[in-house]
């Protein structure tokens, strides 16, 4: 199935009112909470910390869940494609304690090859070429296959907006059968 930018948008509205509608708040701690609601079909979830929050969709498949939505806060109002959205996760992703923080990954891994060769110095740039490329793959393998994708309008010109990343599949139908009944 190949979507539209406006369908992606829609798909995700879909899934927030859904949420709004029929999900179950819980609050961790002070600066941690979240929202979910779950049925037999799919889980939806909307996390939230004092830095960051993420919104996701898992379809239940058998005996294990399948992410098949995600958001990501993205500077770039120009992402169009899975690629372009998986670099900016790269370099510019927002993280907190509670997210992969893609950001923060790639010091960390150039940091353990450097322990590995034994603290050798003097391939710092090595180090940190090599530990951006299997971050890169890393999340390639997560997105592999077809995802469309759509970095959604917000009103204020400045800061960080949501860019959706999805899956279709049977889930899809489902949610809007969901919100069709609210």
């Amino acid at each position: 199935m190949n979507l539209y930018k406006l369908d992606v948008e829609q798909i995700y509205k879909l899934a927030n009112k859904v949420l709004s509608e029929l999900g179950k708040q819980v609050q961790a701690d002070v600066e941690c909470w979240w929202t979910q609601y779950e049925d037999e079909r799919i889980l939806i979830h909307y996390g939230g910390g004092y830095y960051d929050s993420s919104f996701q969709v898992w379809e239940k498949q058998e005996d294990k869940y399948i992410l098949v939505l995600e958001t990501h806060r993205v500077f770039n109002r120009k992402i169009t494609n899975k690629v372009e959205l998986l670099r900016d996760m790269l370099y510019h992703g927002f993280c907190d304690s509670q997210c992969p923080g893609y950001t923060r990954a790639v010091p960390k891994r150039a940091y353990e090859i450097y322990l590995k060769r034994g603290r050798e110095s003097h391939h710092e740039l090595d180090d940190w070429l090599q530990a951006e490329a299997e971050i890169l793959e890393e999340l390639e393998r997560k997105f592999s296959g077809d995802w469309e994708v759509a970095t959604l309008e917000r009103e204020a010109p400045w800061g960080p907006v949501p860019c959706v990343i999805l899956r279709c599949g049977e889930w899809v139908e489902h949610l809007k059968s969901l919100a069709s009944t609210l």
